[in-house]
């Protein structure tokens, strides 16, 4: 048996154009991209630019020259020195062409846990300080927060045990559980 190293963790980068590309007309402005600048790749979210675009990082990989326009596998994360993003939910309806609310939050913008909505009204995310929120999901208004003390990377989950909701969410090696009211 030969040792071999396995990655479990490979990257695709998917096309720049991908999100433009596979939305309806009506949307495509809207539609998250990618626009190269002098400076570098960035992430442009509602004609906003969502911070520079991390490098992907391949288990048993060396790093690879960047090209332009080709798929590139890297090994770790490398932002410009002093680039600090920031991190911001917005919230559309799906017949408007503006925001309804933007909610700016804590941290340097580099966070990659998800948001979740549930049917009473409620978004929950975790941010980049380390703090599991929830604000009401139709004004966009900040509700409630815990501070994890920990990373968070994962989405958040719901949850119903004998008829009761709960909400979770998975930071650095532990999981915190609450009931909702």
């Amino acid at each position: 048996m030969s040792d071999r190293i396995v990655s479990a963790d490979s990257h695709v980068n998917p096309p720049k154009d991908l999100w433009v590309r596979n939305v309806p007309q009506k949307f495509k402005d809207r539609a998250p991209r990618v626009e190269s600048t002098d400076m570098g790749d960035f992430w442009i979210v509602d004609q906003e630019i969502s911070g520079a675009i991390g490098l992907d990082s391949s288990a048993g990989r060396k790093p690879e020259e960047f090209k332009p326009g080709q798929m590139y596998y890297s090994t770790g994360a490398r932002r410009s020195e002093n680039d600090f993003a920031e991190k911001v939910l917005l919230a559309y309806t799906l017949e408007g062409d503006k925001p309804v609310w933007r909610y700016v939050q804590t941290g340097e913008g580099r966070s990659s846990a998800g948001v979740m909505t549930t049917a009473g009204g409620l978004l929950f995310f975790g941010d980049d300080a380390q703090s599991f929120e929830a604000v009401d999901a139709k004004t966009g208004e900040a509700l409630w927060h815990f501070n994890t003390g920990q990373t968070i990377s994962a989405s958040p989950m719901t949850y119903a045990v004998e008829g009761k909701q709960y909400v979770a969410i998975a930071a650095g090696s532990d999981v915190f559980s609450f009931a909702l009211p």
